[in-house]
């Protein structure tokens, strides 16, 4: 993640610098057929507000440059402008500018989409190589799931609660960069690892012992191997995956130090782990599987309040239970 942040944030100074109207960058990528923020800028405020998801539509017209001169971002904002961009004719993103100047725009249309260029191309070369790591690891993806007694619709849900949870936070905790999108985009490889599990483990629905709980445990350390295989066998050396694999690596991590693979605790836990640590245990208890019911949302709402501290970090406890209605509706959406 930061390899791409940084480079983008390199960019928008050198633009910043020469048109200091500019006050306003941010960048939505396409995901599931909706647009979702992946980077903000902005020096009219210490934290930009964050647009929502927005459903890409045949009516949308995002294919469209759009030069505005509306008030925008609490009128902090004078006019806009709009640039999508693309890949093979497929529409990966859109790029927003904001100025604190009237028709700023179009007076300067020609010098800002020539260095806006810098960035598409940053976001093109990494997407490119995200894409084609995406298509090699599918598959097993794909595969880990068939064996696991959770669905892909699990993943489905967890994503969406990820994203939700870590903009939430996001918003409340400037200091501590993190990327909704990536987070919740790397959640659902976050038990790949599981393909590696024998199946009268993976599948056994009893009490484990021991010796089974130490063979089950270890998916997290086969999930990160399954990545950098993947990155290694297939040269996406470019690729930054530290967010994935803290995911993948420490999503079984407690607040109190008693989980598992490294017994991490706290702030120690990496961000990204500790949102999904949450989301998934939420769909899980609020899921039918085969050894249990699902339980009421009120219930597993309550088990998350009693956790607090011990398995989840309080803030994202906090955060869950102010949105748990939205998450919910995630669920019925999505619904096995």
């Amino acid at each position: 993640m930061n390899n791409i942040i940084n480079a983008l944030y390199f960019e928008i100074v050198k633009i910043s610098k020469k048109h200091p109207n500019i006050s306003r960058l941010s960048v939505a990528l396409v995901r599931d057929s909706y647009l979702h923020n992946f980077f903000v800028w902005d020096n009219t405020k210490s934290t930009p507000t964050n647009f929502p998801k927005k459903k890409i539509g045949k009516d949308s017209n995002l294919g469209d440059i759009i030069i505005s001169n509306n008030i925008t971002v609490s009128g902090n904002h004078k006019s806009k402008m709009r640039l999508p961009f693309y890949i093979s004719g497929n529409l990966l993103g859109v790029i927003y500018l904001n100025s604190k100047k009237e028709v700023f725009f179009q007076e300067n249309f020609k010098d800002i989409n020539n260095e806006v260029e810098n960035i598409k191309a940053i976001l093109k070369e990494n997407l490119l190589n995200y894409l084609s790591f995406k298509e090699k690891s599918y598959g097993i993806l794909i595969e880990s799931q068939k064996k696991d007694i959770e669905t892909y619709k699990h993943l489905i849900r967890v994503k969406s609660y990820c994203y939700l949870l870590a903009s939430e936070y996001e918003k409340r905790y400037r200091s501590e960069k993190i990327n909704p999108f990536l987070i919740s985009e790397y959640s659902t490889y976050h038990d790949i690892g599981k393909i590696n599990i024998p199946d009268d483990i993976l599948l056994f629905t009893g009490k484990y012992n021991s010796e089974q709980r130490a063979i089950m445990n270890q998916h997290c350390q086969f999930g990160v191997q399954i990545i950098k295989n993947i990155i290694q066998d297939n040269n996406l050396n470019s690729i930054d995956t530290q967010v994935m694999t803290n995911i993948i690596l420490h999503h079984h991590e407690r607040w109190d130090g008693h989980g598992y693979p490294k017994k991490l605790r706290g702030s120690d836990i990496p961000i990204e782990a500790r949102i999904v640590t949450i989301c998934d245990v939420f769909d899980a208890l609020i899921s039918k599987r085969p050894y249990k019911e699902p339980w009421p949302k009120d219930d597993a709402i309550s088990f998350i309040k009693s956790q607090s501290g011990k398995i989840f970090d309080p803030e994202l406890v906090s955060i869950f239970v102010q949105k748990q209605n939205d998450m919910y509706s995630f669920y019925q959406e999505q619904m096995d």
